[in-house]
């Protein structure tokens, strides 16, 4: 199985775009008209630069007319025909230099007999390329849209790698209520910083709608009743301070909703009732508090709370959830996981990894867990673990791995386990090793190495020869003075601290082998008193 490591945090407020200063409108842009209701029109302040090239293409269907608010003569055009400009900075109808250093165009586009059922601002230039992408940087400032014909409205464009509408500033109404796809609306709007009304009445999907929206710091009430997917919804809008109003009881996907929200102080209070997907749905969010959530019809929430600033987790109730990687993992202010029920969960692994706080874990249920890779890895102050199932694991691998402060490991069912590479690796408070069964494991390699308080060990280790199975596990043990353990296999037990009569003990407990399998108890100091052939006697070869 493949582990994902990344660094955490993954962002700073000095890599971040983060908006700070509440936006005013700029004094001398030209005003937006009222559009009554029931009035088929789209409305658009232009950004003109002095420059050769300023092109503009849009696409309507239903015949439509289009002023390009420069002076020139209108345009008909034909239902689904894109119509297509380029401005020349000393236009007369433009305005006047603004205080940003460019003129402004006023676009109207209106039906010409019929309906508009269709509105698209952000089509390319036939021969006007500005940039080497399929989509042309579109310099619009300020839109308003109104007709509740129209099914579909494009502002932005789902390659989130182009610059579609990135000098857009504000969205004065737009929307109908006659649009159900909202996906991508305005995702890519860089530069977006007011949307004073969205209609969304008829909307069911709002996948990325905002994506990538980095400076607006708040959207109006939204009617998102029969929204079902918000995924990506409100991802990287770093500056959004909360979330917006919004009905979410029919939204069944919640994942990456609010990734890097990081200016958001407080947990949304959202109904996710009928939620069933999560996977990092909160990923880098520096709220402290926890959530009040409904997660009974959940059925992912990997990396839901990657990177996250909450502090406690309180009893949570998962009772359809298949996978939970990562759920907290680099959640480095997390103190205390009260409860966790996940009894159809089957992936563990990441849980909790890079929790640098965490102090406290309740009780787990885990008892369909089969991958517990990295579960508290570099979970550095937690010192002791609740017994939670285990039995039907197969792969531990850097489950603990450098749980520093550690004291105690609990008897965990492990007849089951794989592979257990590095589990406990540089557990340095780690005083003993429980009766544990690791008879069926395949790999060990340093699954207890450099835990250097370790004294006691006991269980029953794998057969097998070096370099997979017992070779190294206790590498660097360097306090081991009583070993019960029984080893089945090549096995490296020094340097350590046991004497004589506990090397003795040792070789009483080895089975007899015909494999010529090897016990090194080298820079062991019993070696001067020990009774080694106890051991040859059996099939071992002792290294000294």
């Amino acid at each position: 199985m493949s582990i994902r490591r990344l660094s955490v945090p993954r962002w700073s407020e000095n890599t971040l775009r983060v908006e700070t200063q509440p936006y005013v409108r700029p004094a001398d842009w030209p005003a937006m008209s009222d559009i009554p209701d029931g009035q088929q029109k789209f409305e658009g302040l232009y950004a003109v630069f002095d420059c050769a090239a300023n092109p503009i293409a849009v696409q309507c269907d239903g015949n439509y007319t289009v002023d390009w608010g420069d002076g020139t003569a209108t345009e008909n055009v034909s239902s689904g025909v894109q119509a297509q400009h380029n401005y020349s900075y000393g236009a007369s109808g433009l305005s006047a230099v603004t205080s940003r250093g460019y003129k402004i165009a006023k676009v109207v586009i209106t039906p010409n007999g019929g309906n508009l059922t269709s509105v698209n601002v952000v089509k390319r230039h036939s021969t006007i390329h500005l940039y080497a992408s399929s989509v042309p940087l579109a310099a619009w400032l300020d839109v308003r849209v109104t007709g509740e014909h129209i099914t579909a409205l494009s502002l932005s464009n789902r390659n989130l790698g182009t610059l579609a509408c990135s000098s857009l500033l504000e969205v004065v109404g737009v929307g109908t209520n006659s649009i159900t796809d909202m996906s991508f609306f305005l995702a890519a709007c860089h530069n977006l910083r007011l949307v004073t009304q969205m209609y969304t009445a008829a909307a069911t999907t709002m996948t990325s709608a905002f994506d990538g929206c980095g400076r607006v710091q708040y959207l109006p009430p939204m009617n998102t009743s029969l929204v079902t997917a918000m995924n990506s919804a409100l991802s990287y809008c770093y500056s959004l301070l909360a979330c917006p109003i919004m009905d979410t009881h029919s939204v069944e996907d919640f994942s990456s909703m609010f990734v890097d929200c990081v200016s958001m102080r407080y947990a949304p209070r959202l109904d996710t009732s009928a939620g069933t997907l999560f996977d990092t749905m909160f990923e880098g969010c520096k709220f402290p508090d926890f959530p009040v959530m409904d997660l009974t019809q959940a059925l992912s929430t990997g990396y839901m709370f990657f990177g996250c600033a909450i502090v406690r987790v309180p009893a949570l109730d998962l009772p359809l959830v298949e996978a939970c990687t990562g759920m907290f993992y680099g959640c480095s202010k997390l103190q205390r996981i009260e409860q966790l029920n996940a009894p159809l969960c089957i992936d563990f692994s990441e849980l909790c990894l890079s929790c640098s706080n965490l102090e406290y874990v309740g009780s787990l249920d885990t008892s369909s867990g089969d991958s517990f890779g990295s579960m508290f890895q570099f979970c550095v102050s937690l010192r002791e673990l609740p017994l939670f199932d285990t039995s039907n694991g197969t792969f531990f691998e850097y489950m603990l791995n450098e749980c520093t402060s550690l004291r105690e490991l609990p008897q965990f069912d492990l007849s089951s386990a794989e592979t257990l590479i590095y589990m406990c690796f540089a557990c340095k408070s780690l005083l003993a090793i429980p009766d544990i069964d690791f008879s069926n494991a395949t790999n060990m390699y340093g699954a207890f190495g450099s835990c250097y308080s370790l004294k006691n060990i006991a269980g029953n280790f794998p057969s097998g020869r070096a370099p997979n199975n017992n070779n190294f596990i206790f590498s660097d043990c360097i306090s081991v003075s009583k070993v019960t353990a029984v080893f089945n296999g090549d096995t490296i037990l020094g340097p350590a601290a046991l004497d004589g009569a506990a090397l003795d003990v040792v070789y009483t407990n080895l089975p007899v082998v015909s494999n010529s399998s090897y016990l090194s108890v080298g820079s062991t100091y019993g070696t001067d008193s020990d009774t080694p052939s106890i051991a040859t006697g059996k099939g071992w070869i002792i290294y000294t």
